[in-house]
């Protein structure tokens, strides 16, 4: 008795399967002035994109230094700080560089923002020693060149026992602009920096103020400190509200057209005439074929 194949069988299965890349990356938009339209998105290169995520990127008020974080693999927790410089506006940034053993620990860090002097960075970390979930903290030193002193957390005048993220120091009103979820919302924050000047000291804050944007996230304010670029965290876009001089109210936020479907966390450079921002490629269609082959056997007699 042997075995034989009487009946092969071949059947093809066809899935549709909705791809969407699942990493982060960084986007950069040019305009030639303030009044001129955006230009087409750039996805940058992988001096500072990974296959992993990156997010928060922020200028130095010079355009020479760039922050971002990222959890790809090699750093020194799940996600962390790293920058990357270039040597003029118009060169490419080099190869990222993980930030600082002092700022970076095996938990959560990001969304950097660095003073004008380049002294003083704000971050967000979801590290021990807080007073809630993610937390503003913030570190000095004495020169540029200088390590970065250990991270101070900003306290409860700014931080809640919620989730208080993506600070953004503005000089030119001396104050901190930071988002954070209170009242069952988002929204952007601002609270006065009371010593500012005082290198060394631990800083002291006024009270946190509500701006009454609505669902809003990761602000950037430009150097003049009358347009703040924001996330909604509703739709994914990118919203400018103005403000006719640092004293006045903010005027509700406008939705920029980019050219994404999806845009967050914004930076503005100095001049207003580049912002980056986050954002994943457009999903598309893959066709995935699969053949399956068997067959029906069956017991055969021998003679």
């Amino acid at each position: 008795m042997r075995l034989t194949c009487s009946v092969c069988t071949i059947f093809f299965m066809l899935f549709a399967v909705s791809a969407q890349a699942a990493d982060l990356d960084i986007w950069s938009v040019l305009r030639s002035n303030q009044s001129s339209p955006w230009g087409t998105p750039q996805v940058l290169g992988t001096a500072i994109n990974s296959a992993y995520n990156e997010n928060n990127p922020e200028f130095s008020s010079d355009g020479l230094t760039l922050l971002f974080d990222s959890n790809r693999p090699g750093g020194r927790g799940k996600t962390d700080i790293y920058y990357s410089t270039r040597p003029d506006v118009s060169s490419g940034w080099a190869q990222a560089q993980n930030l600082s053993p002092y700022i970076n620990t095996n938990n959560n860090e990001g969304g950097a923002s660095l003073s004008s002097d380049g002294l003083i960075l704000f971050f967000h970390s979801i590290r021990s020693g807080g007073q809630g979930g993610w937390d503003i903290w913030y570190s000095m030193r004495s020169s540029v060149g200088d390590q970065w002193g250990s991270p101070v957390n900003a306290g409860s005048g700014i931080n809640s026992g919620g989730d208080d993220w993506t600070p953004e120091i503005s000089l030119i009103d001396n104050s901190l602009y930071f988002s954070s979820y209170r009242n069952n919302a988002w929204d952007v924050y601002a609270a006065d920096i009371l010593n500012l000047d005082s290198v060394g000291a631990t800083i002291t804050f006024g009270s946190a103020q509500a701006l009454g944007l609505g669902n809003a996230v990761a602000p950037d304010i430009s150097q003049d400190g009358l347009s703040l670029y924001y996330e909604s965290v509703i739709a994914n876009d990118i919203l400018l509200a103005t403000r006719a001089s640092t004293g006045s109210a903010w005027a509700p936020g406008t939705v920029l057209t980019l050219g994404s479907s999806q845009a967050e966390a914004p930076s503005i450079s100095a001049d207003e005439r580049a912002l980056y921002y986050v954002s994943i490629p457009e999903p598309g269609t893959w066709l995935l074929l699969v053949t399956v082959t068997f067959g029906i056997w069956k017991r055969r007699r021998r003679a």
